[in-house]
């Protein structure tokens, strides 16, 4: 009788435990919500874009866990010399904020030719259409939409993915897909 209530609580164990990880799994594969980018830069926008180099903008929320990641392959992208993009990236902000503190607000100020900034409310993320932390845009010299979407594979993965790679095409004038999907927090959650 012992035996067969073991096997039956390690059944029962096995069992929750491939349920665990396969929900995990669909969340980590599952995109957040996007709606479409701005085909030109918005002219309400108060961040600069460059009329001499193309303009990524990436939009994070400062403690989804999946914004290191983002930063870790925009951070790849920003070491790439095929180009000669500037970056800002946008972290939501309570309206009282002033400056975060998150590790994602310090390491985006470690990138280089990258600048971030605080937006309270979500009032830029809404002008550039991103709901979900991860969102990039880029904007070539003459305002137009090149690339709308997300950098990583899945929820908080580095490594070599199609929106990466995406991104660096349309930096370099190759060919490449014009959106991916955006994996991360919602920019207005907690």
């Amino acid at each position: 009788m012992a035996t067969r209530w073991i096997v039956v609580m390690l059944l029962a164990w096995v069992t929750a435990l491939a349920l665990g990880f396969a929900l995990l799994a669909g969340w980590e594969i599952t995109p957040g919500t996007a709606s479409p980018a701005p085909a030109r830069w918005p002219i309400a926008a108060t961040i600069s874009r460059s009329g001499e180099h193309p303009t990524i903008v990436m939009f994070a929320h400062p403690y989804c866990p999946c914004t290191r990641a983002s930063l870790a392959e925009l951070a790849a992208v920003m070491r790439d010399d095929r180009h000669d993009a500037t970056a800002t990236v946008v972290f939501f902000a309570p309206d009282d904020a002033v400056e975060l503190d998150s590790p994602t607000w310090a390491a985006a100020g470690d990138l280089p030719r990258t600048r971030r900034v605080l937006d309270h409310g979500g009032v830029l993320a809404k002008l550039f259409g991103a709901t979900t932390s991860g969102h990039l845009v880029i904007y070539d010299r003459e305002g137009g939409l090149l690339f709308s979407g997300g950098i990583t594979g899945s929820r908080g993965h580095v490594g070599d993915n199609i929106g990466r790679r995406s991104v660096l095409a349309r930096l370099t004038d190759q060919p490449a897909q014009p959106t991916y999907d955006v994996f991360g927090c919602s920019l207005g959650g907690s």
